[in-house]
């Protein structure tokens, strides 16, 4: 059994894999992001670019919607891949002060007299 320490070191190494994996998925997307709207009860999609620009998706079109929702998926999972990664390296730093220290400090920091009354 590992330590905490190595716990977390082998769940950021699976976040890493899986930040460089959605990084390369979404970079491989269709451009732009998804737009929904609905009018008069039907949905219609639109691809936006940068400088709002848009354009109306048809149901031709449906590859570039599938992608550009996928993209949106990934993009989240990226987000909170990425704050789970950070929050646990600032864990990793904090616990790296306590660590060494662990628990053997214990028995020593008690009077000697007692010791064989213990059982560490």
């Amino acid at each position: 059994m590992g330590t905490v320490s190595d716990c977390i070191n082998n769940r950021i190494k699976t976040l890493d894999l899986l930040i460089s994996r959605l990084q390369e998925s979404i970079s491989k997307r269709a451009e732009g992001d998804l737009v929904i709207s609905v009018q008069r009860g039907y949905v219609r999609f639109y691809q936006s670019f940068p400088g709002s620009k848009k354009k109306y998706l048809s149901k031709a079109d449906y590859e570039t919607v599938e992608s550009l929702a996928q993209k949106q998926y990934e993009q989240k999972l990226l987000d909170a891949a990425l704050e789970e990664r950070k929050l646990l390296a600032d864990c990793l730093a904090q616990l790296a002060e306590i660590e060494p220290k662990g628990t053997n400090h214990v028995l020593d920091s008690m009077d000697e007299s007692i010791h064989g009354c213990i059982v560490p």
